[in-house]
């Protein structure tokens, strides 16, 4: 009954493990769980893991945070992952590693993760935690994150670009498009603040775009007809070996986006980059068999995306 666990017998079954290994051997959880989120492309389970060993050990959690806290999306999640396990804040050592993490965040950190959406926003980790600022500009930015400024006329110069933010609905385009060259905004905070998403707003936000977020949204700049206009620039994004090897993208997510698109050179750009991303993927000692599951339940997304991860391991 692997194949067909449901979402609880996963969690149940993840839970179960981590207990385990932290009764047994917490050094060696340790150890694994910073390779798992540094080498193994894993992330939730290594922060979920981490959750555990904040109880069990909470020097070797001290130790092994900040390689697997990596950004403000995990500190999120492993709050949200506290929460559910009834532990609330953690104790003095997950809140002291917390309010370390937060004071060298900076004023993109606070934006781009500022949203009312899905688990804590940065605001609410900077209320769960307290944090004592370091200084009078980290003092301004946990404030700002607080909602402490009513208008963008109220936050100081310290944040150019949370004053940019709160500018963005009551200014035309034009000046939309300027603010958002000028301070580098995040799409996804820019998409929340403007009215419409217009093809200037899209192709002000293009050259900064992750390129996580850049594949996603190639149907979108499609659509709007900005891709021929950034030809050379798209090509040498999407095809980047080394830049896949970073972001940790895996073949399947290039293939997904080859099936949005009809532009024929990205549709060709896109096969390079699913190429390049089986080069990034790591290799897998010993003899491996690999076995291509055809029946009825793997039909369509499914089975697209275990061909493709078929032919890496092939390769």
């Amino acid at each position: 009954n692997t194949f067909y666990a449901t979402q609880q017998d996963l969690v149940d079954g993840a839970r179960e493990v981590h207990r385990n290994a932290a009764d047994e051997d917490p050094f060696f959880m340790a150890k694994a769980l910073v390779y798992a989120r540094t080498e193994g492309f894993m992330r939730l389970q290594p922060i979920y893991g981490l959750a555990v060993l904040s109880e069990a050990s909470p020097s070797l959690f001290v130790q092994a945070f900040p390689s697997i806290i990596r950004i403000v999306a995990d500190l999120a999640d492993f709050f949200t992952i506290l929460e559910s396990m009834g532990r609330g804040q953690g104790g003095r050592a997950v809140k002291r590693m917390a309010a370390d993490f937060l004071n060298r965040s900076d004023e993109y950190a606070a934006i781009k993760y500022g949203g009312s959406g899905r688990g804590f926003s940065f605001g609410d980790l900077v209320r769960v935690v307290h944090p004592k600022p370091k200084d009078a500009k980290q003092e301004t930015l946990f404030r700002y994150a607080r909602g402490g400024y009513k208008s963008a006329e109220e936050i100081p110069e310290d944040l150019p670009a949370a004053c940019a933010i709160e500018r963005l609905a009551n200014v035309d385009t034009v000046e939309q498009v300027q603010l958002i060259r000028k301070h580098r905004l995040a799409h996804n905070v820019v998409s929340g603040k403007v009215s419409k998403m217009t093809r200037e707003i899209w192709e002000a936000l293009l050259p900064d775009m992750p390129l996580f977020a850049l594949l996603r949204h190639l149907a979108t700049f499609e659509r709007h007809q900005i891709v021929d206009d950034w030809r050379d620039f798209l090509e040498k994004r999407i095809t980047d070996g080394p830049a896949i090897r970073r972001a940790k993208i895996l073949p399947f997510r290039f293939l997904k986006a080859h099936g949005e698109i009809k532009t024929p050179w990205l549709r060709d750009a896109l096969k390079t980059a699913v190429e390049n991303s089986i080069g990034a993927l790591p290799d897998m000692p010993g003899k491996t068999g690999i076995l291509l599951d055809v029946s009825g339940s793997m039909a369509g997304a499914y089975l697209q995306t275990g061909g493709i991860l078929a032919i890496a391991l092939c390769k």
